[in-house]
């Protein structure tokens, strides 16, 4: 039984196995294309679409678009309703799945049938069941959920930091052009103008080109709000 690597990411998502010459390999779908947008469209009551279609149509149709699903799981109280049905996070989860499945299937011939999910070392017990139970829908063999990187600390001090009830602080982290994740959310400490937290960083992360601090409204951004601070800063 070949165990294939799936990475379940929150925008983008991949499936790998060791090849023939003993190297890691992505596996490439219909599209051609390495990676699968995590985002699922519910074109009607038993229809749906993965990845870049879905990606297209979430301006044109957001209500029926699933985006960022991950972030959702292990909340067993959410749904996302479209056409009737109610969606928990692990059944909108296995259906990227069973898209990278067939990407599989079509780049080897063989359809997988057990694999390692990866997760972020911050997904506890319920996140890690529901990674788990969204490999099970899509009738896959969960054989380890694996943590990605660590969790290191930061800390940052400035003078214009200022505390407030109406938003969190975010860092992200660039290491290449027009790439970046919020890796972190935390409330600002008081009055003191400190700012302190986790983050989960690679283990290269002192590589990365450029470093922002931003205030952010949404608990969900996906692109930085404002700028308070750019780095260097002590990433711990």
């Amino acid at each position: 039984m070949a165990v294939h690597g799936i990475d379940l990411g929150t925008t983008n998502s991949a499936i790998a196995r060791v090849g023939k010459d003993g190297r890691p390999e992505v596996l490439a779908g219909l599209s051609g294309a390495a990676t699968t947008p995590s985002v699922v469209l519910f074109a009607g009551p038993q229809e749906y679409v993965v990845g870049e279609g879905a990606r297209r149509e979430a301006r044109l149709d957001p209500e029926h678009v699933c985006t960022l699903v991950k972030r959702r799981m292990g909340d067993a109280e959410w749904r996302f309703v479209a056409h009737g049905t109610a969606w928990s996070a692990p059944a909108v989860s296995s259906l990227i799945l069973k898209s990278l499945v067939a990407d599989a299937a079509f780049a080897t011939g063989e359809e997988p049938s057990a694999a390692v999910i990866t997760v972020p070392a911050y997904f506890g017990d319920e996140e890690r069941r529901a990674t788990v139970l969204a490999g099970t829908y899509a009738n896959l063999d969960v054989v380890e959920v694996l943590s990605e990187g660590g969790k290191r600390a930061f800390y940052i001090e400035a003078d214009h930091i200022p505390a407030s009830n109406h938003f969190f602080y975010a860092v992200w982290l660039y290491n290449s052009p027009g790439s970046a994740e919020p890796l972190s959310k935390a409330p600002p400490v008081g009055n003191t103008h400190r700012l302190a937290g986790g983050a989960l960083l690679p283990a290269d992360a002192g590589k990365f080109k450029r470093i922002l601090l931003t205030r952010e409204t949404d608990t969900h951004p996906t692109k930085p709000g404002k700028v308070v601070l750019e780095g260097p800063f002590s990433l711990g």
